[in-house]
C-alpha cells in the first residue's frame, strides 16, 4: 500500500490514483496516538469538511507532551489513517507496524456529529460577517479579517472582548532574522553538539499569535505551623583503651517551634487561553510594558492567529485556583509542618494579551528537535539540542568521579 505523509494532504490525488484498493493510507508522525480523544475529535472534524483539523498531527508539528502520552488510546509510536476518497472521510486508524486497528470511526459517530459540525462550519464574525476558522471545542476567536475578538457563550450568543481589554505584543523578527537567531543559539551554550549549527537543517518555522489571559489577582495569606530545630552538641567521653585520647561524640537534639506568618501580593496571573498548545508559559517573561491595543494590521503577514478554549470566566477561576496553590506552596516552604492556612483572594479585571511565538523544528542526524522563540522579547522560551559525544563522556566522567569520592569517603571516614 502507498503511504503519504500528512502535510495538508499534499499529493493526495496521486496517491488515490496509485491505490489498488481505492483507499489512501496517510502516515502520521511518531507519538501521535498519545492524545486519543483529541485525535478522535480531529478525525471527526476532518470528516465534516475541516481539512486542517489534522494538521496538528503532521510531520511538522510538535510531538504530544509527556502528560498527554499517559492518557492515550495506544502506546504505539506511529500510525496510519485509512482514508476513503470516495466518501471523503477517514475510516479507521491502524498501527503502522502490524496493521492492527487502533481506532475506528463508525457510521453512527459520523452521523451523530454531523449537525453540530454543520453549525460550527457556519460560524461567522459578528462584526464583518467573514468566516471564522475554528476547531471543535474552541470558544475564543479573533477575526483574521477585521480583528474583532469575541467568545461564544452558547449557540447564537457571543460576548465581545472590548478593545480596551485586548492588547498585543508586536513581532520583531522576520524569517531571515529568525534563521540567524537560531543558528547563533546553536553555536552558544554548553552540552550541545559542536557541529550543530553547520549540520542541522531547519524544517519548520511558523509564527503564531497566541492568546494569553492576564488576570489581576491579590492574595493575602496567614499560616501557622511548626519549624524543626536541630541542635548539635559535642560530648567527650573517656576512651575504653588506656592511653588513648578521649572520644568526641556529636549528639543531635530535635525540638519543634511554633511559627506563624503572613504575606500578601498583587500580580497579573498568566493563563494560556488555548489548553491544547504545548507552550511552557512558566518560562515566558512577557514584555507587558510594550503592549499596545490589539489591531489586526499589527499582526505579521502570514502569521496564524490562534483561537482559544478558555474564556474570561474560566480564566478567572483558574487564576484564583493558581494563586491559592502558589501561596500554599510558599507557606509550606516556611515551615516543616503546615498546620493551618487561610488565603483570601480577590480577582480583578482580566485582559487578553496576544503574543507572537515562533515555533521551529530542526533536523540533526535524522532526529527532529523543537525550539520556541518569543517574537516580541527575542528570547528562546524552550529549545532542545543534542549533546556532543565529548559532552557525554565528560558527564560520564563526572558521575564516575563523584561515585569514587563517595566510596572513598565511606571507607576512610573516621569511626
Amino acid at each position: 500500500m502507498d503511504i503519504v505523509e500528512l502535510t495538508h494532504l499534499q499529493g493526495l490525488e496521486r496517491a488515490v490514483a496509485r491505490s489498488r484498493d481505492g483507499l489512501v493510507y496517510i502516515k502520521l508522525v511518531s507519538g501521535f496516538f498519545a492524545a486519543g480523544e483529541k485525535l478522535r475529535k480531529a478525525v471527526l472534524e476532518y470528516n465534516h469538511g475541516n481539512h486542517e483539523a489534522l494538521d496538528m498531527y503532521g510531520p511538522r508539528e510538535p510531538q504530544p507532551t509527556f502528560e498527554e502520552s499517559t492518557i492515550g488510546i495506544s502506546r504505539s509510536s506511529a500510525g496510519v489513517l485509512v482514508f476513503d476518497p470516495k466518501w471523503d472521510r477517514i475510516l479507521r486508524v491502524l498501527n503502522q507496524y502490524d496493521g492492527a486497528v487502533i481506532m475506528e470511526i463508525t457510521r453512527e459517530e459520523y452521523l451523530a456529529t454531523l449537525g453540530a459540525s454543520e453549525q460550527l462550519k457556519l460560524l461567522k464574525c459578528p462584526h464583518c460577517n467573514a468566516p471564522i476558522d475554528y476547531s471543535i471545542g474552541e470558544t475564543l476567536f479573533t477575526c483574521k479579517y477585521c480583528g474583532y475578538t469575541f467568545s461564544v457563550i452558547e449557540e447564537g450568543e457571543y460576548k465581545e472582548i472590548a478593545p480596551g481589554k485586548h492588547f498585543m505584543l508586536v513581532n520583531n523578527y522576520n524569517e531571515t532574522e529568525m534563521q540567524e537567531v537560531i543558528r547563533d543559539w546553536m553555536r552558544k551554550g554548553i552540552l550541545k553538539a559542536g557541529d550543530l549549527a553547520e549540520k542541522s537543517k531547519i524544517t519548520e518555522m511558523e509564527l503564531k499569535f497566541v492568546p494569553i489571559w492576564m488576570v489581576n489577582v491579590s492574595a493575602d495569606t496567614t499560616y501557622h505551623g511548626k519549624k524543626k530545630i536541630v541542635e548539635v552538641e559535642t560530648r567527650t567521653r573517656p576512651s575504653p583503651k588506656p592511653g588513648e585520647p578521649p572520644i568526641k561524640e556529636k549528639i543531635e537534639k530535635v525540638r519543634w517551634e511554633d511559627k506563624s506568618g503572613h504575606f500578601s501580593e498583587v500580580m497579573d496571573w498568566k493563563i494560556l487561553a488555548t489548553k491544547g498548545m504545548s507552550l511552557p508559559l512558566g518560562k515566558v517573561e512577557l514584555s507587558v510594558a510594550r503592549k499596545i491595543p490589539f489591531k489586526i494590521e499589527n499582526v505579521s503577514p502570514g502569521a496564524k492567529l490562534i483561537n482559544g478554549d478558555v474564556d474570561e470566566k474560566l480564566a478567572k477561576e483558574e487564576a484564583e485556583s493558581g494563586i491559592r496553590n502558589y501561596h500554599n506552596e510558599r507557606a509550606s516552604r516556611e515551615v516543616d509542618q503546615l498546620l493551618s492556612i487561610d488565603t483570601n483572594v480577590q480577582v480583578g479585571e482580566a485582559q487578553l494579551l496576544t503574543v507572537p511565538f515562533w515555533f521551529i523544528r530542526y533536523k540533526y542526524k535524522n532526529k527532529l528537535y523543537p525550539v520556541i522563540f518569543d517574537g516580541s522579547s527575542g528570547e528562546i522560551v524552550e529549545g532542545k539540542a543534542p549533546m556532543g559525544k565529548y559532552d557525554i563522556l565528560m558527564i560520564a566522567g563526572i558521575i564516575i568521579a563523584i561515585i569514587i569520592i563517595i566510596i572513598l569517603a565511606i571507607i576512610f571516614w573516621p569511626k
